[in-house]
């Protein structure tokens, strides 16, 4: 049995890890992996051909989406081995994949799995992020960073001026009024919030398509602001701890795009680093005791800081959200923070700071749980269950 994970590069390295430690869970279970790069493909041809033959692969997979071809068709659908979309953004940004016949997605968010779901497309199913289970910190870990944030700034202020000074009175309302409503609740996803306002605002449109894309046009800015709003307010609500920030600029067309330096300016308690890969943020957060954890894209659903962070034994401050509500418990192995909650961060800092006792019990409890239900190797049955239980 043989599964080709395809990758290629992005901001951090991210997802080139994820296959890495995906493929090596397969192979405990006996399932034999190849890790095919879209930069090496030339290097890979063998491996490549093996991967399009359904007689030789079960499935290839990948995390996001992978580029069709210029007739918009994917690999899947000329090879006839069925490909596995892990969707790890939100999904309405991958809509183009819904077309593919031999394609089956998984969502790291319920709500997105909905979104799939709406578009008549059942092969989807809820996936949530991992780790490894080898990962955690050294014995007597040395910890020399009290606070830490590892993601990219998106200027977010600079965006609001690029929307105000071309866009209309309407377009502006929409989108500011959908940031003001998923900023506001832990429940809201973001799809339904800018579909929502489009609605209120009776915007009408003759094809379903042209909603479809009016909806995704607004959703880019709603996004990307509020990714940018929410974690500087909360790295910005820490007042006296020593908070440090790792992450690049992100990338979008509308100028200018500053850095960290500009959204964090006036900050004396705040350190900006230079950007470093995945894997060297795992050895960031082992010697970390907090880090922080924004993520108000989704509401139902997962990111990967949660899981590395308890991991690697150092205790998430993280956004609220319904799956977080319902599988950690506040104050007993995480602290959640609610929305717009950001004035109650430096608090809770000092006090875990303070009380390194208290702050190891909630990390001890929350380390157990993801080793026992967050590893790869769990993830790994779950992906086949999954399959199983999607409609023939």
């Amino acid at each position: 049995m043989h599964v080709a994970l395809l990758s290629n590069y992005n901001l951090y390295e991210s997802k080139r890890y994820f296959c890495l430690k995906l493929a090596e869970a397969f192979n405990r279970i006996g399932i034999e992996t190849s890790i095919i790069d879209f930069h090496t493909l030339k290097e890979q041809q063998a491996e490549f051909m093996r991967a399009c033959k359904p007689e030789e692969t079960l499935f290839t997979c990948s995390f996001n989406s992978i580029i069709p071809s210029a007739d918009g068709r994917y690999i899947a659908d000329y090879t006839g081995v069925p490909h596995v979309a892990f969707f790890v953004d939100p999904a309405f940004n991958y809509r183009e994949v819904l077309k593919s016949q031999n394609t089956l997605i998984t969502c790291v968010d319920h709500f997105d799995c909905e979104y799939v779901k709406s578009k008549q497309f059942q092969k989807v199913f809820f996936w949530a992020h991992a780790v490894e289970r080898e990962l955690g910190p050294a014995p007597h870990q040395e910890r020399l960073y009290d606070v830490v944030f590892i993601g990219s700034c998106y200027d977010h202020e600079n965006l609001k001026d690029y929307w105000r000074a071309h866009f209309n009175k309407v377009d502006v309302e929409i989108i500011e009024s959908a940031i003001e409503k998923i900023l506001s609740d832990n429940k809201t996803p973001l799809y339904q919030a800018v579909k929502d306002q489009i609605l209120e605002h009776h915007l009408s449109f003759d094809q379903a398509d042209e909603l479809e894309q009016k909806i995704h046009d607004y959703a880019y800015f709603v996004d990307n602001y509020m990714r940018g709003k929410d974690r500087t307010e909360l790295i910005r609500g820490i007042k006296s701890a020593q908070v440090h920030v790792f992450g690049d600029v992100c990338w979008r067309v509308e100028e200018p795009i500053l850095g960290w330096e500009h959204s964090l300016k006036g900050m004396p308690n705040v350190t900006i680093h230079s950007p470093v890969n995945f894997a060297e943020s795992l050895d960031i957060l082992k010697q970390s005791k907090l880090c922080l954890n924004s993520m108000p894209f989704f509401k139902n659903g997962t990111h990967e800081r949660i899981f590395t962070g308890l991991a690697c034994g150092a205790l998430p401050i993280t956004s609220d959200n319904l799956w977080v509500r319902a599988n950690f418990e506040h104050q007993k192995n995480i602290l959640i923070y609610p929305p717009k909650g950001w004035q109650e961060i430096d608090g809770w800092v000092n006090e875990y700071l303070n009380n390194p006792q208290l702050r190891e019990e909630i990390v001890s409890c929350g380390r157990e749980k993801v080793m026992q239900e967050h590893t790869w190797d769990v993830r790994v049955q779950q992906l086949l269950d999954g399959f199983e239980q999607l409609p023939r």
